[in-house]
């Protein structure tokens, strides 16, 4: 949606949030609430959910998605609109804060991974996931600072040449002093998202370039080393 005032105007994009909050409420029934609660953030409130059961809810959440994403017309210009929908059944949670918080963190997991763009179900231990994940981060930032990554070095053979070593890709490893070794499908997606893959990436690309410095100082001049760069270090 920020794009959409980026590229026309906010004035144009206000038009565009009507014409969705139009066919949103469409949707929904009478005693149904509706809200926009921020930005282009909207709330729904369905009153009868007991009535329902998920299924039904997959199939309003499904029909509310679709309608949202049908071509719009505005000013001669067609614009297809994407929505990431978060949906909780009241007797998931017992408190209307808890309600929010958790949509709210469902929402924001959906925007920020693959899963954009899609509908998501709530389901048990969302707010431990998250606490666990705030606590990978602040002790990545802890270990950035404190340099204890340590990098191995996986070789790229040639089979033409009697298995001849002809290069190495650097790997990182984190062995977290309480947890132990971390593996890097845990804590790579978090340095990503945070931006700390940019100090991340610095340290091992320092860490390859002595190590091969290393090897060259032993003799072993025909040397290559690969280290894999995120797209924010390298731009």
């Amino acid at each position: 949606f920020g794009r959409i005032n980026d590229v026309y105007s906010s004035q144009f994009g206000d038009c565009v949030l009507k014409l969705i909050a139009e066919r949103i409420v469409s949707s929904c029934k009478q005693q149904d609430c509706v809200e926009r609660i921020s930005g282009d953030i909207f709330a729904i409130i369905i009153h009868d959910v007991n009535g329902r059961d998920k299924g039904k809810m997959v199939e309003f959440a499904q029909n509310l998605h679709s309608k949202i994403g049908q071509p719009l017309q505005l000013e001669g210009k067609e614009l297809l609109i994407g929505a990431s929908m978060s949906v909780i059944l009241n007797n998931d949670l017992d408190a209307s804060d808890d309600l929010m918080s958790h949509a709210t963190t469902l929402l924001r997991n959906l925007k920020s991974g693959d899963c954009r763009g899609n509908i998501q179900f709530f389901s048990g231990g969302l707010r431990e996931k998250a606490m666990q994940v705030y606590q990978l981060e602040y002790e990545l930032r802890k270990a950035i600072q404190a340099k204890v990554f340590t990098l191995v070095y996986q070789p790229v053979v040639d089979v033409s040449k009697d298995n001849k070593v002809v290069s190495f890709e650097a790997l990182v490893r984190w062995n977290n002093s309480e947890r132990g070794m971390i593996p890097p499908s845990e804590f790579i997606p978090i340095a990503e998202e945070t931006g700390l893959i940019v100090p991340l990436g610095e340290l091992i690309l320092r860490g390859a370039c002595r190590q091969a410095k290393e090897w060259v100082d032993l003799g072993y001049t025909d040397l290559k080393i690969a280290v894999n760069f995120s797209a924010k270090q390298f731009s």
